[in-house]
């Protein structure tokens, strides 16, 4: 008797962290649908088509990936640069505050995250590419490239 109820504690606790970490991984990949909500500005998502209007008109913007460095090697949009979520909040300050500055991440949540940091810092012309470099694959078939280990 007592055996069985260790047995079923430890299938609790294993229950409840798959549930948990399941969650964790959801809220994380979720994608970014309305950005007014976490934002405050209407304005500041732009859609894969959009962003590939840009790159076709040849419109001045800055490109940022905020993932980590080895899933920017991997694939990443043509013409970005890879500044990590980690270095944004660290204090990372190399980014014009004058000019357009797109960011991306896998799905939305880094680059929520750093809207917020950059914007508390004075930048004022951010976006966030909705749905991150996964909307871009799949909305537009946008190409991703790989870099040099």
């Amino acid at each position: 008797m007592i055996k069985e109820r260790y047995v079923l504690a430890i299938v609790a606790v294993v229950v409840v962290g798959v549930i948990t970490f399941e969650a964790k991984r959801t809220i994380r990949e979720m994608p970014v649908t309305d950005l007014s909500l976490v934002t405050k500005d209407k304005l500041a998502g732009v859609t894969s088509q959009g962003l590939l209007e840009k790159m076709r008109n040849g419109d001045n913007f800055t490109l940022v990936d905020l993932r980590r460095p080895e899933d920017f090697r991997t694939g990443h949009i043509r013409g970005a640069i890879n500044i990590p979520i980690g270095d944004i909040e660290s204090g990372y300050s190399a980014l014009g505050s004058d000019g357009e500055i797109i960011l991306y991440c896998n799905s939305g949540p880094w680059s929520r995250q750093a809207y917020k940091i950059l914007q508390d810092r004075g930048h004022k012309n951010l976006r966030i590419l909705n749905n991150g470099i996964v909307g871009w694959k799949w909305e537009v078939n946008g190409e991703v490239i790989a870099s040099p280990q």
